[in-house]
Formats: C-alpha cells, sequence, structure tokens
C-alpha cells in the first residue's frame, strides 16, 4: 500500500484536516540547482534567438525577459546569503520572510523596459532586480522597505495625469519605467535608503555575497 502524503509539506500524513490544516512550511522547490538550470536556460534561449535573428537579417524577436521563477529565486538566495534563512517561496505572492514579512520581486532586462504591478498587490518589502547588464554576468538588487500601503507608491506618477494609487482604484495594472519613474524618484526622496544596492555582482556570487545590513522597516 502506498505512503499518503500530506498535500502540504509532502511529509508522511500526520492527521490535518480542512478543520486543523496543517501548518509546516513545505519544502521550498527552488532550490540552487534549480536556479542555476533556469539561468542557464535563459542565456541558451537567448543565444538561440540572437543566431535566429542574425540568420534571418530584417526579423526581430521580441525577448521576454526573466521568468518569475528564476527573478524570484536570485533574489531570496541573495536575501538568504544577506542571513535571512527564513526566506522562502510564498505559498501567495512572490516571497515569505518571518522577519520582513511578505517580500515582492520585480525584474527588468532593459534599461528603460517598464514593470506591472497588480492594482491590490500587497507586499511589506519591495525588491528590484536590475539585470540590464545581464549579458555582462552583471546584476544589482534593490531593496525597499515600504509596503505597497505606503505613500510613495500611492502618489507614484505612472502618466501624465494619473499615479498609480489612481490607476490601483480603477483595477488597472500601473506599467511604471523603473529608471525613468521609479528610481529617480526613489533617490530623491530617500536618499540614505538609496545609497548602495542590496545586491551587486555576478549570477553565481547571490549564492555567498553578504549584502549590506537591511534598512528597517518604513
Amino acid at each position: 500500500m502506498a505512503t499518503r502524503l500530506c498535500s502540504n509539506c509532502r511529509q508522511v500524513m500526520h492527521g490535518a484536516t480542512k478543520k486543523n490544516p496543517c501548518t509546516v512550511n513545505p519544502p521550498d522547490p527552488y532550490t540552487e540547482s534549480v536556479c542555476r538550470l533556469l539561468w542557464k536556460a535563459f542565456v541558451s534561449d537567448e543565444k538561440n534567438l540572437s543566431e535566429i535573428e542574425k540568420e534571418n537579417p530584417g526579423i526581430h524577436i521580441r525577448r521576454s525577459g526573466l521568468c518569475m521563477e528564476l527573478s524570484e529565486s536570485m533574489v531570496k538566495f541573495s536575501i538568504q546569503s544577506a542571513g535571512d534563512k527564513t526566506c522562502r517561496k510564498a505559498k501567495k505572492g512572490d516571497l515569505f520572510s518571518d522577519i520582513e514579512g511578505q517580500q515582492e520581486v520585480k525584474s527588468i532586462t532593459a534599461i528603460d523596459s517598464p514593470t506591472s504591478f497588480g492594482p491590490t498587490q500587497p507586499w511589506d518589502v519591495i525588491y528590484f532586480l536590475d539585470a540590464s547588464e545581464w549579458r555582462n554576468d552583471d546584476f544589482t538588487i534593490w531593496r525597499i522597505p515600504l509596503a505597497n500601503t505606503h505613500d510613495f507608491w500611492k502618489t507614484l506618477p505612472v502618466s501624465k495625469k494619473q499615479t498609480k494609487g489612481e490607476f490601483s482604484e480603477a483595477g488597472k495594472r500601473p506599467r511604471p519605467i523603473w529608471s525613468k519613474a521609479i528610481k529617480p524618484l526613489l533617490d530623491e526622496r530617500f536618499p540614505d535608503m538609496m545609497k548602495e544596492p542590496f545586491y551587486k555582482g555576478d549570477f553565481e556570487g547571490i549564492f555567498t555575497a553578504k549584502a549590506p545590513v537591511a534598512q528597517p522597516l518604513a
């Protein structure tokens, strides 16, 4: 007879029910090896697409950027390397930490590419992964300890006439550009917070590098 496993923690069934659900944190399937495999797949796909473009003059293939699983894993391991071993894949949302709470992850692979926000997206801390220099194996991660309810996000201009808060109230997804709309305003309003990135280095460094001491939540 096959051994029954708990649907949550994947351990041997231990009597959990709907009224008394399992509260054990399930194992995170996105391991370091999986993260490396996702990175290799991304680089390989980019190489193949570039070859197709070279062999077929006149065509341009739109790139999709880092997949969510890769960008979240990269940020997760940089946080763990900084000392927060409780950071893990969240049951809802991106990442979760017993120390920081809900952690949102955004990433870009082009300096002028926009980032998208869900109208009701909650977070306690948000991390921006700037992978615009990925071809040079150079990554920058910014830690922004401003919850989604902070006035900064509500008043963030996302168009000539509307703010992120107004977009969200209308049920729309604002798409501000990190390098033009978000970071310059953060630099201006929170210079101490933006003095240095949470992480800057190559891909392999995210597994071992010690990031700066995190600022307290605002």
